[in-house]
């Protein structure tokens, strides 16, 4: 009798991991796959501002007040060479120290934050877009957002980003 009992034991057992297991891997799946696919789409973005060859890096903010009407309002800078030398110094120091996923927010009515634009020699064409403390990609009506680890190199960039569009 106690061997038919010791045998459903642990048959009972392992059932009972493979139930925990098969819920582990779901919670996986479901949790931290998106996570660290969008860390790496993330990752790529960054790394395109930072070294590849361009044609044209497009700095704007569509909220920025200036002089005259709402009809005028928002800044757009074509960056020269030296801009965008400045900017990928400020943001390399910013990369070094990393970023952390953030929540991501359904934006049905667009990204409305400062844009910074790349269109590569080989025809790529990205946005990363910036608040006060964080950076993110808008993709299929959802926002992206990472915060840096270091925030005090993070604000000299973004300040450095807020100098040049206020220069125009």
């Amino acid at each position: 009798m106690s061997i038919k009992l010791k045998s459903k034991n642990v048959g009972v057992t392992v059932v009972g991991i493979i139930i925990l297991t098969l819920a582990l891997i779901i919670i996986f799946f479901t949790i931290f796959m998106p996570q660290l696919r969008e860390k790496k789409i993330f990752q790529e973005r960054v790394e395109l501002f930072l070294t590849a060859e361009y044609e044209r890096m497009l700095l704007s903010d569509p909220l920025m007040e200036s002089q005259g009407t709402i009809a005028d309002r928002g800044v757009q800078v074509m960056l020269t060479g030296e801009e965008v030398s400045l900017l990928r110094e400020k943001l390399s120091v910013v990369d070094e120290a990393g970023f952390t996923n953030k929540d991501n927010i359904a934006m049905l009515e667009g990204a409305w934050d400062t844009k910074w634009q790349i269109r590569t020699v080989a025809g790529e064409y990205e946005s990363l877009y910036f608040t006060e403390s964080a950076i993110y990609f808008y993709a299929d009506g959802t926002a992206f957002y990472f915060e840096p680890k270091d925030l005090t190199a993070y604000d000299v960039f973004y300040t450095c980003m807020r100098e040049i569009l206020l220069a125009k």
